[in-house]
């Protein structure tokens, strides 16, 4: 299985409907170079069996923009209102962005995937989510988005990684900037969920994944004189919210500035 880079963002359900939500994202990553490539189709093999023991099969349909938008807005509809239908697995939207591949990870890429797959290493996958109960905002709707981690980020050129890094912050941010959600987080495979709200809103600093966006209804729980004393890079944004950078995933220490990555 390969391994991916994940960017995960929280909203109030309150401040945007789900029709909103879809289309803002979809329409960010299409605006930021990524191309629409197919959806992923969740279909339950057995309804008969408890959901907990559900399996799924994956129907790859290629589909126009706004079908693929209209497709993810019904499924988010289906799931939130609590749909026998489909329970906990979303469809997903893959788009394609232009990575760069230095020849190290080109050879990998020649030698590791089958020639349908190739492609599959420029794929940014975004789906929806809204069954978790936000202790703060009640109701939560989620975006996730994930890139290869493989092969956009490893087997390459440092430098090459660097650049891949900083065009999927690039994306994030964009999706931050016009979803105006309330916390955020990114981390690699091995970091691959959310350890920083809990932390966050305990008044800790929330520095347990790698990148932590904190919106502006939670920079209050957010120690600034603390944060600034700290190793972690940060800066502020737009919106008055605050992203940070944990230094502890760097082997410089402190970590290369915030500027240099993002």
């Amino acid at each position: 299985m390969p391994a991916y880079y994940w960017t995960e963002f929280y909203l109030d359900s309150s401040t945007m409907s789900v029709e909103q939500l879809v289309h803002r994202a979809m329409e960010v990553l299409s605006e930021q170079g990524c191309r629409f490539k197919l959806a992923v189709i969740p279909q339950v093999e057995d309804y008969s069996l408890h959901w907990m023991h559900w399996r799924y099969e994956f129907e790859k349909k290629k589909l126009e923009f706004a079908q693929a938008e209209e497709l993810a807005i019904a499924d988010l509809i289906d799931r939130k209102s609590g749909s026998t239908h489909e329970h906990k697995v979303p469809v997903r939207l893959l788009f394609q962005f232009d990575f760069e591949f230095d020849s190290h990870v080109q050879n990998r890429i020649l030698e590791n995937l089958r020639t349908e797959e190739e492609d599959s290493v420029k794929d940014v996958d975004l789906s929806f989510h809204t069954d978790v109960q936000d202790p703060v905002f009640g109701n939560r709707m989620q975006v996730l988005m994930t890139t290869f981690e493989e092969y956009v980020l490893m087997y390459g050129e440092e430098e090459t990684h660097r650049r891949n890094k900083m065009k999927i912050l690039q994306l994030a941010e964009a999706l931050y900037t016009n979803l105006r959600p309330y916390f955020g987080w990114m981390d690699d495979e091995t970091g691959s969920s959310d350890e920083s709200y809990e932390p966050l809103l305990k008044g800790e600093l929330p520095v347990e994944n790698e990148f932590v966006f904190v919106g502006p209804p939670l920079v209050r729980h957010l120690d600034m004189d603390r944060l600034k004393s700290s190793k972690s890079a940060w800066k502020l944004l737009p919106d008055s919210g605050v992203l940070i950078q944990n230094y502890k995933r760097y082997r410089d220490d402190p970590p290369p500035s915030l500027d240099r990555i993002i």
